[in-house]
Order: C-alpha cells, then structure tokens, then sequence
C-alpha cells in the first residue's frame, strides 16, 4: 500500500487530498472485481479513519497489480 498527499501551505499544513494505492501481487487466476470489491469496502464501508477524514478530504483510491 501506497499512501500520498497534497498539504496546505499555512499551519497546521492539514491535508487537502489523499491517494492510496493498493498494490496487489498475485499468481494464477485471481477474481480482478472481488479484488475491487473488497478494497471498495475495505476503505469505503469499514474504515473508521476514511470516514472521518472524508468529510473534510478528498480521498481517493486504486488498484495497482504486479505480476
């Protein structure tokens, strides 16, 4: 997992945006949407965190696959 940000310039430099990126490895045939699905409620139905950063921040998510 990859977490990235874009901050305010004044003090306390609170953040403005958020992008996560799952990287995600895998061997042989693996089920790409239930893949989305479980990051999809992982961030957006079971994170306590995201859902309170989200009402003042851009948060946004994907999926990077390596092979």
């Amino acid at each position: 997992m990859e977490v990235e940000g874009d901050r305010d310039e004044e003090w306390p430099k609170a953040f403005s945006k958020i992008e996560i990126t799952f990287h995600c490895t895998w061997d042989g045939d693996t089920d790409k949407k239930l893949v989305e699905q479980a990051i999809d409620w992982a961030c957006n139905r079971y994170c306590p965190i995201h859902a309170t950063l989200s009402r003042g921040v851009k948060i946004e998510h994907q999926r990077k696959d390596r092979h």
